[in-house]
C-alpha cells in the first residue's frame, strides 16, 4: 500500500509540468499536438492544439516525438470534454485471505475539467465477482465513484481516489473506499485500452482489503 501511495504521489506532483507531442514531416514542418495513433507503415493521427484532428501518411512523416516539454498543451486539455465508457475485466486478490477471483464490470465517465496538468474525469464503475473471502461465500457487486486525474503531463497515466457501495447475495452491504492507478493507451481517437490497479477497503466483514489488477477497454464520444 505504501508503494502504491508513493507512486500516486509522484505522478500527481508531475501534473504541474507540461509536455506536447510533435511529428516532423518530410518537408521539415513540425506539427504539435497530441498523437492519437501511430500505426506502423500506415499513418499518424494527431490532434492539434486548437482541437483539429489530422492524419498524415507514414510516407510523409520522418519523426514522431512524444512528451516534448512545452506549455502549449494547457490549451489542449481545455478542448477535451469527451465522454467515455467500456467494459473492464481483471483478477482480484483478497489481501486477507489470499484467494484470487475473476472480476468484470463496466466503466462510464467524462473528461470534465482541466486541473493543472491533468484532465479531471469523474467516473462511475460497476463490478462483480464471486468471493469465498471477506468472511462470506457469495456473489458481490459494487458500484464505485472514481475521481480520476487523467493524462498527467500529456501521458496516459491517471490516478484518483474512489468511494462506493458493495452489496452481496448474502444480504449484507458495505461502504468501500480506495484508490486507483492506471495507464490509458490511446489506440485511436475513439478507443483506448489500458491496465489499472485498484486498492479497496471494505468497512464491513472485518475490514477486508482487496487489490484488483484490471484491463479497461474504453470508447470515447463527443
Amino acid at each position: 500500500m505504501k508503494k502504491f501511495i508513493l507512486i500516486a504521489a509522484v505522478l500527481f506532483c508531475s501534473a504541474s509540468s507540461y509536455a506536447i507531442d510533435q511529428i516532423t514531416l518530410s518537408t521539415g514542418e513540425v506539427i504539435e499536438g497530441k498523437v492519437l495513433a501511430d500505426v506502423p507503415n500506415r499513418h499518424v493521427d494527431i490532434e492539434l492544439i486548437n482541437g483539429e484532428k489530422r492524419r498524415y501518411p507514414k510516407s510523409q512523416v520522418t519523426n514522431v516525438e512524444r512528451d516534448v516539454p512545452s506549455n502549449k498543451d494547457r490549451a489542449m486539455y481545455g478542448v477535451d470534454r469527451r465522454f467515455f465508457f467500456g467494459p473492464t475485466a481483471g483478477g482480484l486478490v483478497s489481501t486477507d485471505g489470499g484467494d484470487v477471483q475473476f472480476e468484470w464490470g463496466v466503466k462510464v465517465g467524462a473528461n470534465a475539467a482541466n486541473m493543472g496538468g491533468a484532465q479531471f474525469a469523474p467516473t462511475f464503475s460497476f463490478h462483480r465477482f464471486q468471493t469465498s473471502t471477506l468472511g462470506v461465500s457469495a456473489s458481490l457487486n459494487y458500484l464505485n465513484a472514481e475521481f480520476l486525474f487523467r493524462r498527467i503531463s500529456n501521458s496516459g497515466f491517471y490516478i484518483g481516489p474512489q468511494i462506493g457501495l458493495a452489496i452481496t447475495s448474502a444480504s449484507w452491504s458495505s461502504f468501500i473506499a480506495g484508490a486507483v492507478l492506471g495507464y490509458d493507451m490511446q489506440i485511436s481517437d475513439g478507443f483506448s485500452i489500458g491496465p489499472d490497479v485498484k486498492f479497496d477497503h471494505f468497512f464491513a466483514v472485518g475490514g477486508g482489503n482487496t487489490i484488483t489488477f484490471g484491463l479497461d477497454f474504453l470508447l470515447y464520444f463527443e
